[in-house]
């Protein structure tokens, strides 16, 4: 979990004879004072563990053992109004888990990936869910390499341009 630099995610476990519990994992910022001093470890961020039953979504507890339906509970869903926005849940679980890759060497192109529930961080994107149902259903979605491939497909294209040093506009203070 240390090195998780997606968007930030709360991961249910169950280990064989040692119980259950979760991590949450985020690339979040450790500031003093309104100063940033570093990155926060997993240890500084929620954990815990139980006997059996792991708290997903607030006041209804998740069976990890036995239960067919699936959360994914966002780090920022502390309160009911968090939870409905940025919490995706119930949904069907598959039988496997929520990231999955098959990379094909011969044809880079081929390759599929499940990054679920969705390929975006924010909650007002097309893309923070769309990912949910497929994952549900056990399925994958074609991960382009070529720059043809990716040009093809592509729904929309974000550019981000560094701002140039001389064009800046000085401050008036």
């Amino acid at each position: 979990m240390s090195r998780w630099k997606l968007p930030a995610r709360r991961f249910l476990y169950a280990a064989v004879g040692s119980g259950t519990g979760f991590q949450d994992a985020a690339l979040a910022p450790r500031r003093n004072r309104g100063e940033w001093t570093g990155w926060l470890s997993p240890g500084d961020l929620a954990h815990g563990s139980s006997d059996g039953v792991v708290e997903a979504l607030g006041p209804a507890p998740v069976d990890v053992e036995t239960s067919d339906r699936a959360a994914f509970a966002h780090v920022l869903a502390i309160n009911p109004a968090a939870r409905q926005r940025f919490n995706v849940a119930p949904i069907a679980r598959p039988a496997s888990g929520p990231l999955r890759a098959m990379f094909d060497a011969r044809d880079w192109d081929r390759s599929q990936v499940m990054i679920a529930p969705g390929e975006s961080g924010s909650p007002a994107s097309a893309h923070y869910a769309d990912l949910a149902a497929a994952w549900s259903k056990g399925e994958m979605v074609p991960l382009l390499f070529s720059d043809d491939a990716v040009n093809r497909n592509a729904a929309e294209t974000l550019t981000l341009v560094p701002p140039n040093p001389k064009s800046r506009i000085p401050n008036p203070d």
